[in-house]
């Protein structure tokens, strides 16, 4: 599976948290006007402000206008995001 998405979705994120452990991930593209996040992962709950912020970040550097995450609606980072 990761290695299918990696070929697809250039843009892969690892997320450390302040011991340098691996607290997330996600991949993600820029779509012209949009930042596309195809996958997404959380160690834990607190994970997720930081994954939010580095996709935030990303698209503003690319000047793009939206972060579109294809998460579906049961699925943690989805659930944090409501």
């Amino acid at each position: 599976h990761f290695a299918s998405k990696a070929k697809e979705f250039t843009t892969f994120h690892v997320i450390a948290d302040a011991d340098g452990r691996i607290a997330g991930y996600f991949f993600a593209q820029d779509c012209g006007s949009y930042l596309e996040v195809e996958e997404a992962a959380a160690a834990d709950a607190a994970a997720c402000p930081a994954i939010l912020r580095h996709c935030g970040d990303m698209a503003a550097e690319a000047s793009l206008g939206s972060i579109r995450f294809r998460v579906p609606p049961s699925h943690p980072f989805a659930r944090y995001m409501l």
